[in-house]
């Protein structure tokens, strides 16, 4: 079926180019477009397709100049994204797909002309299915589920141990924490070094354009665990921030000083001298307006640290309603992602609650930050339904229903689209979030509760394990760290 399916678009597609050469060649005399008359849309073929399928739209009164003349897609959001016009004759038009669809599937098609500062205007009568292409491929080390050493060399020929969480900087260097890892279930993951040594926590950066691993940062058997990183793009700032386990304390990996490792501390909030204490971060992100790092810790506690002055702010004494994991009077292990679209707003996964909530970290002045507790936003249990421990498993559908186990790090890509490493369903999982109360939690690839490892699209795909995601630089992308896979995979949506 899907060698046919290439056959035919193939073969579409030199019908395309043999048919625009053909009108170019015998239309002796140019079809003027009459700006009197509308532009008709009368019919196009093939009715669904994924990204630069090729087309044919038949009507009237295109005209065959195709100055001024435009083709748009037309999204559920009435978003306008412009096709790939080929050519006209006049009564056919010869185009192709454009990308930034995905998941706008009921598509309107406009053909318009823009005629001395008017726009004439023409609509189909029907809609075109947007057809979404998925699949999943490994990019980073040699599949296998034996404890092993981590060993730097080309992509495809390292091997990791323990990968846990990701970041991305601008240039789409891929940065890697391994850390010794117990979800409580499913054992242990032991961090080796390049020696075969157990350590706690590796830092590596594959270099998508060099094709090469390389290591950063080792963490030896007496140092705390490693985290989810996040990476800045600030001038004279530059670089990763990689949060430990240990109370206050941070890494910083500058790019100006080749990443050379720091071992740094934040200061306390002013009144909150034990704030550490028994106290964890499990990861730290970056807000893009104020270049603050953001972390929800172990307790609750949501912080803003000035990475410049090394001073945190206690935005939120607790995040959310549930304490998680019992001892050390309960807590979660949190992580968080701004979005793209609503830049100030952070979204924050708890693993071990199974739910996500959201703060609006510029909306804090007129909040107790003693008795405010941020939005829930998906997860049975955040809404008081159930409680945690009743909401864990897997459901898609409504954002108040869906059911997550042991959801991981969270990333956006650039349409406002978050993705979950939901890591004991073994799955990666979607959220809308442009869609306000409408928006739905998705499965995009994985099979839910099935560990496995298989690369390919939606039918195949299998994951074990996934702890991290991060988005590729030009933000469609989707990296995912394949912990027990011990695999860095490429989650690509068109």
């Amino acid at each position: 079926m899907k060698s046919k399916k290439i056959f035919l678009g193939l073969a579409l597609l030199g019908s395309l180019t043999w048919m625009s050469c053909s009108d170019k060649n015998s239309d002796s005399g140019r079809v003027a477009f009459d700006p009197s008359k509308a532009i008709v849309i009368e019919d196009f073929y093939p009715d669904s397709g994924g990204i630069a399928t090729p087309m044919i739209i038949t009507g009237s009164n295109f005209g065959s100049d195709t100055t001024g003349l435009k083709l748009w897609y037309v999204d559920e959001d009435g978003v306008r994204h412009k096709g790939g016009l080929v050519s006209s004759n006049g009564e056919r038009l010869y185009a192709y797909v454009p990308s930034g669809l995905t998941y706008k599937r009921n598509i309107k098609l406009e053909v318009t002309r823009d005629v001395n500062g008017d726009t004439i205007f023409g609509r189909a009568g029907r809609d075109f299915r947007y057809i979404t292409q998925t699949a999943v491929t490994t990019i980073v080390g040699m599949q296998t589920t034996d404890a092993h050493a981590t060993k730097c060399d080309k992509l495809l020929s390292s091997s990791l141990s323990a990968p846990g969480y990701l970041c991305v900087d601008d240039e789409d260097n891929i940065f890697i924490v391994e850390h010794r890892f117990d979800d409580g279930s499913t054992g242990y993951m032991d961090c080796r070094n390049e020696k075969n040594e157990n350590v706690k926590g590796i830092v590596l950066r594959a270099d998508t354009k060099k094709d090469e691993l390389t290591l950063l940062q080792e963490n030896g058997w007496n140092s705390s665990k490693i985290n989810a990183p996040a990476y800045s793009t600030e001038p004279g700032f530059e670089g990763m921030y990689v949060p430990d386990d240990g109370g206050r304390v941070y890494w910083s990996l500058m790019k100006g000083n080749d990443y050379a490792v720091k071992k740094t501390q934040f200061i306390n909030p002013e009144g909150y001298s034990t704030l550490d204490d028994k106290n964890y971060k499990f990861c730290f992100v970056i807000n893009k307006n104020d270049h603050m790092l953001y972390t929800v810790m172990y307790h609750g506690e949501l912080l803003r640290i000035n990475p410049k002055t090394r001073r945190a702010e206690l935005l939120l004494k607790k995040v959310g309603k549930d304490n998680g994991k019992s001892g050390d009077g309960g807590g979660n292990d949190s992580y968080c992602a701004f979005s793209p679209i609503q830049p100030n707003r952070l979204f924050i996964s708890f693993s071990d609650c199974h739910e996500i909530w959201y703060v609006d970290v510029d909306q804090l002045s007129d909040k107790d930050s003693l008795t405010y507790h941020g939005e829930p936003y998906a997860g049975i249990a955040a809404y008081g339904s159930v409680n945690y421990t009743e909401g864990k498993g897997w459901e898609d559908g409504s954002l108040k229903n869906a059911k997550f186990n042991y959801p991981r790090q969270i990333c956006f890509t650039k349409d406002g689209r978050l993705y979950i490493a939901d890591s004991q369903n073994h799955c990666i999982r979607s959220i809308d979030t442009t869609q306000g109360a409408n928006a739905r939690v998705t499965t995009p690839i994985g099979v839910p509760g099935s560990s496995g490892y298989t690369d390919g699209g939606v039918e195949l795909a299998k994951f074990n394990i996934p702890m991290g995601v991060a988005v590729s630089s030009d933000g469609e992308k989707v990296y995912i760290a394949d912990m027990k896979n011990q695999v860095i995979r490429e989650l690509s949506i068109k």
